[in-house]
């Protein structure tokens, strides 16, 4: 008798454990499709007005398949990964591009009074680079801890080398 309940017990509470742990994954996928919404947005806004010597942001649509990069810095963390394919850019070109895209993406956010997780700024250009023609676009929408841990995190070596 003692052995049913124990047993019956642990399938109440492993079920408990699997119900919350279902509603959890359910509100991060809200939290990330609302993001990815915000985000996509705001660069299709910006990105068009970013114009350098060498990039004109004219020339490139922002669609909604964008990478989340959750996948691979851990649950949580807002931040998604744009592919803009025929670009003829070198390293070179790229901080001007990162200065222009975050500085109106700023302004986006202010304009739109967006607000970031513990008055950061709540769009990162997190990482830009350029392989095989194609210009990648990490933005990041820091609207919780994770977020903004990761971009500490991403932000720390460079600071190590100097």
């Amino acid at each position: 008798m003692k052995v049913i309940l124990v047993v019956a017990v642990l399938v109440v509470v492993i079920l408990l454990m699997l119900l919350q742990r279902r509603r959890r994954v359910k509100a991060l996928k809200v939290l990330q499709s609302a993001s990815l919404k915000q985000v996509n947005q705001a660069l299709s806004t910006c990105l068009p007005q970013v114009q350098t010597e060498n990039f004109d942001g004219k020339k490139y649509h922002i669609d909604n398949n964008a990478e989340l990069l959750a996948d691979v810095w851990g649950k949580g963390v807002m931040a998604f990964e744009y592919s803009l394919p025929g670009v003829q850019l070198s390293v070179q070109d790229l901080p001007a591009i990162r200065q222009a895209l975050g500085a109106l993406l700023t302004q986006y956010a202010r304009d739109q009074r967006i607000v970031g997780y513990q008055e950061e700024p709540p769009f990162v250009v997190s990482d830009i680079w350029v392989l095989a023609d194609v210009l990648h676009l990490d933005i990041s929408y820091v609207v919780n801890r994770a977020t903004s841990e990761y971009l500490h995190d991403i932000a720390a070596p460079k600071h190590e080398n100097n």
